[in-house]
């Protein structure tokens, strides 16, 4: 058995440094595989969007619900879709019927993109799904899903 210490002092022109000898030598990286190994880890797992309101940001609610408009259909035309969307607290007031913000919850559906809208919370605001692809689940459930999320996304 070849003790490592001794080879790798007493091969090398300087004590410590085995640069030339091909076993220490470090390969370049291929960057082409390395972004690609990276591509991979961020596509893989679970993608969960968050909606807890009916507007992004505060202190402005037309310009918040405005840009929640605009947040959802920029989620609609993604070539990288979320897993699930859940909504809830004031999130579900995007669910009422006549809602804009409705048509592209019913494309998501459409997309196969499971939709899950707290019961609890369209309880409280008296809210009716008029999309039945849209699932009502309990809070517990919301709750699971963000836990076992690898992402989530909250606006």
């Amino acid at each position: 058995m070849v003790d490592f210490e001794d080879f790798y002092f007493h091969n090398t022109s300087s004590p410590g440094v085995a640069v030339s000898d091909p076993i220490f030598r470090e390969k370049e990286p291929d960057l082409e595989v390395m972004l690609a190994a990276y591509d991979e880890v961020r596509r893989s797992g679970v993608t969960v969007v968050a909606l807890s309101s009916d507007a992004i940001g505060v202190g402005d609610e037309p310009h918040g619900r405005d840009l929640m408009i605009h947040f959802l259909k920029s989620v609609c035309n993604q070539q990288e879709l979320p897993d699930e969307v859940l909504v809830y607290h004031r999130g579900v007031l995007l669910l009422e019927k006549g809602s804009s913000a409705l048509h592209f919850f019913e494309i998501l559906c459409d997309l196969e993109v499971v939709v899950k809208a707290c019961g609890e919370s369209l309880e409280r605001y008296a809210i009716d799904l008029p999309n039945r692809k849209i699932r009502t689940v309990s809070m517990d459930e919301i709750t699971t899903s963000l836990l076992r999320a690898d992402r989530v996304v909250h606006p």
